[in-house]
């Protein structure tokens, strides 16, 4: 055989190698680097349902956090008008195959959240799992097994990060944090062999360098679906049980399948 065909037909087996790995460690990073306005229909945003008022919109200035990620793109509002049908929007996750997505070891999440006025406790960010049908647009994307939510503070002016997961009564980090400040959100979704016993832990302003004891923790409630796994991520706004919707700026969304790869 040709030895420059060889030579050629080698590189290429080793950058496919390459890209394959990279695609199996790193499912998300979002930095919004599109053009300003409404996010539905750019980067592979999707509706999550019909609903589609309170359009989620790109903010002028990004987020950034020092260790984590410089300010590139533009920043998502989410605020909503306090009502059932403002909309929420969703993205799938690199490698997800039909309803099937990542379901082994542990899958990881980041992001940048500055919150200019929570007054509600609610969720605005979740990891979705996968169900029947395979995400597409104007559908439910998956199931929210993955919660992050705010709450107002003790205090004024502060706020509260908690999650849950599935459902659960969410669990806050006990002190207040203020408002109008940039904070890194890690999450991290562990399998674990048996039912009703995955592990999803988070962390609000965490040391980068490597994973340390976690802020939250809980493991009830029901698992994600072993087979499907979980194929995308939702920005939730309000729904009809919230009197006065947050407003929050997110940024630099990612998800990977090690610590070490959201940074």
């Amino acid at each position: 055989m040709n030895k420059s065909f060889l030579k050629v037909l080698f590189t290429f087996l080793a950058a496919s190698a390459t890209i394959g790995s990279a695609h199996a460690d790193v499912l998300l990073n979002e930095d919004f680097n599109y053009p300003a306005g409404a996010l539905y229909n750019q980067g592979g945003w999707m509706r999550f349902g019909t609903k589609t008022e309170a359009p989620l919109q790109l903010s002028d200035k990004a987020l950034s956090y020092e260790g984590y990620a410089q300010a590139s793109g533009k920043a998502v509002t989410i605020a909503g008008n306090n009502n059932g049908y403002d909309e929420s929007l969703y993205r799938t996750l690199a490698g997800v195959d039909g309803n099937v997505g990542y379901s082994d070891g542990a899958v990881y999440f980041s992001l940048l959240l500055k919150a200019e006025e929570v007054s509600k406790n609610l969720y605005f960010y979740s990891l979705l799992g996968g169900v029947a049908t395979a995400p597409a647009d104007g559908k439910s994307g998956g199931s929210d097994i993955v919660r992050v939510f705010v709450a107002p503070g003790d205090n004024v002016g502060m706020f509260k990060i908690g999650m849950s997961k599935n459902a659960a009564a969410p669990a806050f980090k006990t002190q207040d944090i203020e408002l109008n400040k940039t904070y890194l959100i890690v999450g991290k979704y562990e399998f674990v062999d048996g039912a009703t016993n995955d592990i999803f832990s988070m962390w609000v302003n965490p040391t980068t360098a490597e994973e340390s004891v976690p802020d939250m923790v809980q493991s009830d409630k029901a698992d994600v679906n072993q087979t499907r796994g979980f194929v995308a991520v939702e920005l939730r706004q309000a729904s009809s049980s919230v009197n006065v919707a947050p407003k929050l700026l997110v940024d630099q969304l990612r998800v990977a399948t090690t610590w070490a790869e959201l940074f």
